[in-house]
Formats: structure tokens, C-alpha cells, sequence
């Protein structure tokens, strides 16, 4: 979040929503973090956009990493613990430990709240 200015920095980060799948592949690191930020902010409509274009990106993908962040981002959606473990077990898989234990400390959230 840049100087306090959270909307400004999801407006940053969604730039590309109205862009094809291909444009969400190029930012597809983006994915989560601008998810991540606008449920954090209560912005659940962009939160579900951004979701949809992660599952998009990873239909019929077999890359590890597209398939965690499609979970991840929709388990931040549905506030779903199951499927935030499966994104960090994804994530394992891929050798991102840094994107898997942001999943873990989402499920763990997920399940306490």
C-alpha cells in the first residue's frame, strides 16, 4: 500500500481487469496481491473480477503456480480454508514458499473468522 493511499494502490494494480486473459498472464504475480488488497478493503466486486480472470489463466493449465493463485484468490473470495490450503500446497509444488505461507496465514484466518 503506497502511503496510505490503499484505493489508489488497487487501482494500480487492477489497471488491466477490462484486458484480455492474455494481459492477466503478464501480471499474473499481480493476481493475488491486488485479490489479497481488495478484500482486504472491502471491495468485493473487484475481488471476484480478479478471481475470475485468475480461474480463467488457469483453466486447463497444468502450472502449478497458476493453479495456486486460481485458489487462492477464490479462497480469499469465499473466505473457503480448504481451498486456501490447497492453493498453499499448490504453491508448495511450485516452489513459491513465500505465496504458500501467505495461503496458510489466509486459511488460518479464514478458519478463525
Amino acid at each position: 500500500m503506497r502511503a496510505g493511499r490503499p484505493h489508489h494502490a488497487l487501482t494500480e494494480l487492477t489497471r488491466w481487469l477490462n484486458g484480455s486473459t492474455q494481459e492477466a498472464g503478464q501480471a499474473e504475480d499481480l493476481l493475488a496481491d491486488a485479490t489479497r488488497l481488495a478484500t482486504q478493503l472491502g471491495d468485493e466486486d473487484t475481488a471476484a473480477a480478479i478471481a475470475k480472470q485468475a480461474e480463467e489463466l488457469a483453466a486447463g493449465s497444468g502450472i502449478p503456480h497458476r493453479q495456486a493463485t486460481a485458489l487462492y484468490c477464490t479462497g480469499l473470495v469465499e473466505r473457503d480454508p480448504a481451498k486456501l490450503r490447497a492453493a498453499a500446497a499448490r504453491y508448495a509444488a511450485a516452489s513459491r514458499p513465500l505465496q504458500q505461507g501467505r495461503a496458510l496465514s489466509a486459511a488460518a484466518s479464514a478458519h478463525a473468522g
